[in-house]
């Protein structure tokens, strides 16, 4: 699977300069992927995928999870350390899902492509309810 946005969109039109060149075709696929399933899967049957919104919203969702890989790599997964009489705490963020979905909800919201219902022409004919 190949990401909605690439390296030089990234830098280039969304402005971004915190994910490293080296690091970026990782964290995009990985929000491409977050992305579609946020969406159901609806950019592939729709004419978004080349859109600025679905590669802005990649490339936000990409920074969350490079920030969220580099506060692993520091930090690692311990909640609580003791060593001695040194006891230190760490704050559990919000999963990673919820802070991808606050990253490209202001992105995605315009497009319809969050809207998890279904439409009048659906088969299953909710508009009734």
């Amino acid at each position: 699977m190949a990401a909605y946005a690439d390296y030089q969109y990234y830098t280039d039109v969304f402005g971004g300069a915190a994910i490293p060149d080296d690091q970026f075709d990782s964290c995009a696929i990985r929000a491409s992927r977050q992305i579609d399933l946020i969406t159901i899967g609806r950019i592939h049957e729709s004419t978004w995928a080349d859109s600025p919104e679905v590669k802005n919203a990649v490339c936000a969702a990409a920074e969350v999870i490079y920030s969220n890989d580099v506060r692993q790599a520091k930090v690692g997964f311990a909640s609580s350390v003791t060593t001695g009489r040194v006891s230190v705490s760490y704050q559990t963020a919000e999963p990673l899902e919820a802070q991808i979905y606050g990253a490209v909800q202001a992105y995605l919201f315009p497009t319809g492509l969050l809207y998890r219902g279904c439409g009048y022409a659906h088969q299953h004919r909710c508009d009734t309810l």
